[in-house]
């Protein structure tokens, strides 16, 4: 009696191609937990942006930007004057390892005796670049 009065039907089911097409209007967002920020963590600025365009793909590793930081250079110039082993140089690799300096490019920097003035910034995984600031 209550089916009747919503005007419920039933019927057989059977595999049959749809005809009628339906328009509905939603929204599309980023899955959050697989979003990752690539960030500066000491002061300076972008000197060479390699990633153009919101919307690029990117591959893991792949060189995001060149960063000039005159805290990540007086660093590496304090490193490299320290003695090997001391409290000062454990303290300033540290610094730079909290800066974001990679272990391989500490150790490069170390070999050459040489600090680099530029510091990539690479991403950490593959995906879509979403926002740029």
């Amino acid at each position: 009696m209550h089916q009747q009065r919503i005007g419920l039907r039933t019927a057989k089911v059977f595999k049959r191609q749809l005809t009628r097409s339906i328009r509905v209007s939603g929204a599309v967002k980023w899955d959050e937990s697989r979003m990752y920020d690539v960030t500066a963590r000491v002061n300076g600025w972008v000197e060479d942006l390699r990633v153009k365009r919101v919307g690029d793909w990117v591959q893991r590793n792949t060189l995001l930007l060149r960063f000039y930081s005159p805290d990540l250079l007086a660093t590496q110039r304090e490193l490299l004057v320290a003695p090997k082993g001391s409290r000062l140089a454990k303290a300033a690799r540290e610094r730079l390892r909290q800066w974001g300096m990679s272990n391989r490019t500490i150790k490069k920097m170390l070999r050459k005796n040489k600090p680099r003035q530029q510091i990539d910034i690479q991403s950490p995984l593959k995906g879509i670049v979403i926002d740029k600031q």
